[in-house]
């Protein structure tokens, strides 16, 4: 376990619900620093490991699993991050971070919207988490005709659970009628 403290601006990311720890803050901070960038790519890829947590936080509930702040910012930072995100999606299940992935998963289409290049870091974030959970942003997105068929023709090669997965994120207990 390591204690951080600092005199450094109360920073952190701009993720809905993540908890302001300590270890939060450090990451944020890093962040700031693109030289910095590669590094927390290493540390994440070392450091993620499923069922590990930061132990920061008050409420294990509240905990991330070790490498999501450093994953979660290179993911909001940039796009060539989202094979790591990705692959921390499939690590992480989604019971144990199930709204930590939802707020995620929402601050990544604010940041880089919906499109061929984020589809699939969001696909993976969204069946990550439980089936019964509306993606708000998704829904937004759907109203754009040209994203309703990108979606779909993602979709056609997947397996129908996941397929009902993704159109549940989207449209609710309905969307076999809104697809």
């Amino acid at each position: 376990q390591i204690k951080l403290s600092s005199k450094a601006p109360k920073q952190f990311l701009d993720i809905k619900g993540l908890v302001k720890s300590s270890t939060h803050r450090f990451f944020a901070q890093a962040l700031q620093y693109e030289t910095l960038h590669p590094k927390l790519e290493e540390y994440a890829k070392v450091a993620i490991k499923e069922l590990e947590w930061y132990t920061d936080t008050e409420y294990i509930e509240n905990s991330c699993v070790t490498g999501s702040y450093a994953i979660f910012g290179l993911g909001l930072t940039s796009k060539k991050y989202f094979p790591l995100v990705e692959q921390y999606f499939k690590l992480v299940d989604d019971e144990d971070q199930m709204m930590i992935h939802i707020n995620f998963v929402n601050a990544l289409i604010k940041r880089h919207g919906f499109n061929v290049e984020t589809l699939p870091t969001i696909y993976e974030g969204v069946i990550s988490s439980q089936d019964d959970v509306i993606f708000k942003s998704l829904t937004e997105a759907m109203k754009n005709p040209e994203n309703k068929a990108l979606l779909n023709d993602f979709l056609k090669d997947k397996e129908d659970y996941y397929q009902e997965a993704m159109y549940y994120a989207v449209y609710g207990k309905n969307w076999e009628k809104k697809k």
